[in-house]
């Protein structure tokens, strides 16, 4: 009988402030894993596809897709449970829709809660966001950007962590060449980001969003090149794959 251990493919998380690098760091560290890369885009697009499907094709529809199919199995998972529970009705035919759910932006889902319809909304808004993110981390080789991962798994133990960051001038000088936009509305795009995944965070995890605790890993952008940065974490996401070994 073997003794060989088994290796659990890697999961990182990459989360981090607009400007301060995060989507290039994760962009890099997905290739030099060799590891799948989904954000929230990525899977609002994956629920659009599936949206309305007839019947007899959604079962086909679900074994395609990013990650092997994982993002519609967790989707999937959602319109289970919420059939079950007769609460939602069908996700896809109603307003609480789960490609509406996965398209809302940072500042709508941190909107403060104002009606029972936006708590029941904001409810199935969190339900279906991790299960697809635990579905998505599940089978591992994944790089997920933003979108709560490094809380939504904080209880598994192989993933591992990171936190983009950047002096404000490096955010800055990289918002106004992204978005082609002058300095005062990049300082105001900053500004309104910031505000908004704080608000998000403490709405959904009630955590501060800034906490190093919550990272395996704050790497700094604006002193470490992207790819040396990339290098780093994808190393530490290897020795968290051979620490956690089964």
């Amino acid at each position: 009988m073997s003794t060989a251990r088994r290796l659990p493919l890697a999961v990182v998380t990459v989360g981090g402030p607009r400007g301060g690098g995060r989507e290039e760091l994760a962009e890099e560290v997905a290739r030099l894993l060799g590891a799948e890369l989904l954000d929230r885009d990525a899977m609002a697009r994956e629920a659009q596809r599936l949206a309305g499907a007839p019947r007899e094709e959604m079962a086909q529809r679900f074994e395609q897709g990013p990650a092997g199919g994982r993002v519609a199995r967790g989707i999937k998972a959602f319109l289970e449970r919420s059939a079950t529970a007769g609460s939602a009705g069908d996700p896809f035919l109603g307003p609480t829709g789960v490609e509406i759910l996965l398209s809302r932006s940072v500042q709508e889902a941190a909107t403060p809660t104002t009606s029972a319809k936006q708590e029941l909304d904001d409810k199935h808004y969190l339900d279906v966001l991790t299960m697809v993110t635990k579905a998505v981390a599940v089978a591992g080789n994944v790089v997920i950007v933003g979108g709560g991962g490094q809380l939504i798994l904080r209880d598994v133990p192989h993933a591992t962590r990171t936190y983009a960051i950047a002096p404000l001038e490096a955010r800055l000088r990289r918002l106004m060449e992204a978005e082609k936009v002058d300095r005062p509305t990049a300082q105001r795009i900053a500004k309104e980001s910031d505000e908004s995944r704080r608000a998000w965070v403490k709405k959904y995890f009630k955590s501060d969003v800034d906490d190093p605790y919550l990272y395996d890993m704050v790497v700094n952008t604006g002193l470490l090149p992207i790819k040396s940065a990339a290098q780093i974490v994808a190393e530490a996401a290897r020795a968290k794959e051979r620490l956690f070994a089964v």
